[in-house]
């Protein structure tokens, strides 16, 4: 990311002008599945059936977003996979059209609105 992040910003009409957000497309269920691997491990499922998957981490750099800055943790967790399209949105200055479209998660919000 941090090599990605470099040669973004040795791009003149790239840098300092773009946004760069990580994000993983969902998180994992709270409690493993009975599936074992090699080392006795049991996994976990990624299907969205409760809260835990869908509480995943953001990295976001870019110009307006403080440097170092961290919000929510494992014990408090904070945002949400549905937070991308209207984190998106807040970016291009479309937020309030995007969700008045009616199409968003009715908690989803603009992880800038979380900050």
């Amino acid at each position: 990311i941090g090599f990605l992040w470099r040669e973004i910003q040795r791009i003149p009409e790239m840098a300092g002008k773009t946004t760069l957000i990580v994000m993983p497309e969902h998180g994992r269920d709270l409690d493993p599945n009975p599936i074992q691997d090699e080392n006795d491990w049991y996994a976990y499922d990624h299907s969205g059936n409760n809260e835990n998957s869908r509480r995943i981490f953001t990295l976001m750099v870019g110009p307006g977003i403080d440097a170092g800055l961290k919000v929510g943790g494992e014990g408090n967790p904070v945002g949400d996979a549905a937070d991308i399209v209207p984190t998106i949105a807040d970016l291009f200055g479309i937020k309030d059209i995007v969700a008045n479209q009616g199409l968003l998660d009715p908690n989803a919000r603009s992880l800038f609105d979380r900050i």
